[in-house]
């Protein structure tokens, strides 16, 4: 079930409630599809957001569209999305949908890291680098890719709450910084 710590936000609550559900249900993989699927739509589309957090719209008029428009989905998911509307809480689903794929990564044992490169990096550089990680960590590992070529080569590497900068662009700040410290005489006594 949900844990209600006071360093979990609510996005973390409802996504692990859904979780739990859909676990239970044995609905895992189609659940997460639906939601996915919701997310996007929401996202996509301005007037979904409008329409599905609107206070001029009565929420039983909302409901009948939910069910009609959602009617393939599984009951589960359906109930979800409306317990999120009828709450007021569709500004969340984006977060809700981002928590739930964290939690099921979590449950499932796969760890996510994030790499940031000057320039993409080759698929063997990343098959490898995750291949790297996946034998240190002795678990699977999702690997998400961006590039940012102010980096000016290697790369930051970010899981959960950590991050290892390996890129060109920080060293050279580090440089800049000792230089401007031994100007000053500081680097001396700092060393």
């Amino acid at each position: 079930m949900a844990h209600k710590d006071a360093g979990v936000n609510l996005a973390d609550i409802y996504a692990e409630a859904l979780h739990d559900a859909a676990s239970a249900a044995g609905e895992l993989p189609r659940i997460e599809a639906e939601l996915l699927a919701f997310m996007c739509a929401v996202i996509q589309d301005d007037r979904v957001m409008r329409f599905l957090d609107s206070p001029v719209v009565p929420f039983s008029d909302r409901r009948r569209v939910i069910e009609s428009a959602l009617s393939g989905f599984h009951r589960i998911t359906r109930n979800f999305i409306l317990v999120v509307v009828q709450r007021n809480r569709v500004e969340l689903i984006p977060d809700i949908g981002k928590a739930f794929r964290d939690h099921a990564n979590r449950v499932a044992g796969i760890a996510e890291f994030r790499v940031t490169t000057a320039e993409r990096l080759e698929p063997t550089d990343a098959q490898r680098l995750r291949a790297m990680i996946e034998k240190r960590l002795r678990r699977p590992v999702i690997l998400a890719e961006a590039v940012r070529p102010a980096l000016m080569g290697g790369m930051i590497l970010e899981h959960e709450d950590f991050r290892w900068n390996w890129s060109v662009a920080q060293h050279l700040r580090r440089l800049v910084a000792h230089m401007g410290r031994e100007q000053t005489g500081e680097a001396l006594w700092t060393e």
